[in-house]
């Protein structure tokens, strides 16, 4: 491996003063008191814990590029020239070396056969960062699309119905695995097939993330079923409330965003909804803040329908204290799936084995988190926690240790395929780094990993070849890996919608290739200044066996 080439003390400046401390007092503790407590600083072990701890952005550092290039033999200088079909003929090894560092880190094709010869893992590949695209175009159908099943299929005959009466609200209310995402679509994509050039179906969510899941799902199926080209509109981050464009649209916006545009220039907003002709609301109890709901009735046109999305069993919403406006909301309506008899609609789903059999297993860490007023502020604002307050909890390597131990403890039980959720991206990072130097078969991915790359991870999650994906912010959603034995939440949130996604995860049943059993872990913090309400846990204890 070309790192072992470094000295160990350009090691333990590479890794970092810090990190090594941080892996002094963790790795002991994961490992048992035998451990060697100067074994982090072996030569062997500070190659391991780099190659770790490390990305591709390394390798665009060109004076480290340089540096490790000039510490490696000529004859590997040879030997990656030649399988990088770079002449070597009549060079010195200056000449080589300057070669090499000029084709720069940017070409797959290139990378990916030095680190072949350098016997470094794929993780060092570069990663391309996808633009932001404020529209696009949509294009109709290119192939067939699968069939809704049959209880999605009630679901979305009963909500065409509704969709017939003039100004119709109403809320759908599907457990999370069944498919709610999915059948909404099949109502967006019908509604927009049906409805003349030029009319808008507009997406609400409170996060990007959120925002960019409704993007992608209505693009996969738009271009199965779609009649006409259409234009895809991101109303967040850098868009804007775009309203001159003559075709047919789909627009997602986040609610922060909207309401932000809207205290600038209501004229969008008037121009926009005489075009809405449907309105949907993810996490539909939302709607009630003051802040979101200024932004809804904005998009609420002459004409436009409404419906309001909800994965929480319906006894939640039943006892819910804001239940009676809600309802006046949409007009009294809700649909649901339609159960045999008594039975629940989770009982309902898991007879027919399209949900597996869930435990959940909360992970106590009775460490306390305090909000301060900005962070209280932010949570009453928009309905979850601050990025500033996630990255501090990821960074509290007792929580870590924590953490750690009880995946090595899974792991040893039996071999379970495990998605972990983390707080941020470099929570992702660290925990998988340590998982991989420990011994286990694990991988990191987020927003910035580079789609084909992102690709091979889930391939190599879905053969087992690789056992435990680490993610932040790209996994609760669009990602098929059916036979998921454990997820393992540690990122804290307030959001309905973030959570069920994150389970949904590991409820795939047999009947839609997944497992019987899903055990879903859940680091619970005692975060000190939440509003006296329901605990978001709550509202999913119907999904869990007893």
């Amino acid at each position: 491996m070309l790192f072992s080439n470094l000295t160990k003390p350009k090691l333990q400046e590479l890794i970092s003063e810090s990190v090594l401390d941080r892996l002094e007092r963790i790795i002991p503790v994961i490992k048992g008191d035998a451990t060697d407590p100067n074994e982090i600083y072996r030569k062997d072990t500070l190659v391991k814990i780099f190659t770790s701890f490390s990305n591709s952005n390394l390798f665009k550092d060109k004076g480290f590029l340089s540096e490790l290039l000039n510490t490696t033999s000529e004859e590997t200088i040879d030997r990656i020239c030649e399988e990088t079909e770079i002449s070597i003929s009549g060079k010195s090894f200056k000449q080589k070396t300057e070669a090499l560092l000029k084709k720069g880190w940017t070409d797959y094709e290139f990378c990916s056969k030095f680190l072949s010869v350098a016997e470094l893992p794929d993780s060092f590949l570069p990663i391309k960062q996808e633009p932001f695209l404020p529209e696009e175009d949509c294009l109709p159908p290119i192939a067939p699309f699968k069939t809704l099943k049959d209880y999605q299929t009630g679901v979305f005959q009963q909500s065409m119905e509704l969709i017939k009466i003039l100004n119709s609200r109403f809320i759908v209310q599907m457990p999370t695995g069944s498919g709610k995402t999915r059948t909404s679509m099949e109502i967006i994509t019908d509604v927009l097939c049906k409805n003349p050039e030029g009319s808008i179906v507009f997406w609400l969510a409170h996060s990007e993330e959120l925002c960019e899941q409704a993007v992608q799902c209505f693009k996969e199926v738009w271009e199965h079923v779609g009649n006409k080209r259409v234009k895809v509109f991101r109303v967040w981050d850098k868009g804007k409330l775009s309203f001159t464009f003559p075709e047919s649209a789909f627009m997602v916006g986040g609610f922060q965003k909207l309401h932000a545009l809207l205290k600038k220039d209501q004229i969008p907003f008037n121009e926009v909804k005489k075009r809405i002709v449907l309105l949907v609301i993810d996490e539909a109890h939302k709607v009630l803040a003051p802040t979101y709901l200024e932004a809804t009735r904005a998009l609420i046109g002459d004409t436009t329908k409404v419906i309001g999305l909800t994965a929480t069993p319906g006894r939640h919403i039943d006892d819910m204290e804001e239940n009676k406006s809600l309802s006046d909301f949409f007009l009294n309506k809700i649909i649901t799936i339609e159960s045999a008899g008594n039975q629940s609609v989770i009982q309902y789903l898991r007879e027919k084995k399209v949900l597996s059999r869930a435990t959940f297993e909360p992970l106590i860490t009775n460490i306390n988190y305090e909000l301060d007023d900005k962070q209280k502020k932010h949570l009453q604002t928009f309905y979850d926690f601050p990025e500033g307050l996630l990255r501090r909890i990821g960074n509290d390597d007792f929580r870590n240790l924590e953490i750690v131990k009880r995946i090595d403890k899974e792991c040893s039980d039996s071999n379970p395929q495990i998605i972990f959720f983390a707080c941020s991206v470099d929570q992702s990072k660290f925990i998988c780094s340590l998982l991989v130097y420990i011994g286990y078969n694990a991988a990191h991915v987020d927003g910035g990993t580079e789609k084909p790359m992102r690709q091979k991870l889930i391939d190599d999650f879905k053969s087992g070849e690789i056992q435990i994906i680490c993610n932040y912010g790209v996994l609760s959603t669009g990602f098929d890996a059916p036979k998921t034995d454990v997820v393992f939440i540690a990122r804290p949130t307030r959001s309905i919608v973030l959570y069920s996604q994150m389970i949904g995860r590991g409820l795939r049943g047999q009947a839609i290739g997944g497992t019987e059993k899903c055990k879903v872990i859940t680091v619970r913090d005692n975060i000190i200044g939440l509003p006296d309400e329901d605990d978001i846990f709550d509202y999913f204890d119907e999904y869990f066996d007893k």
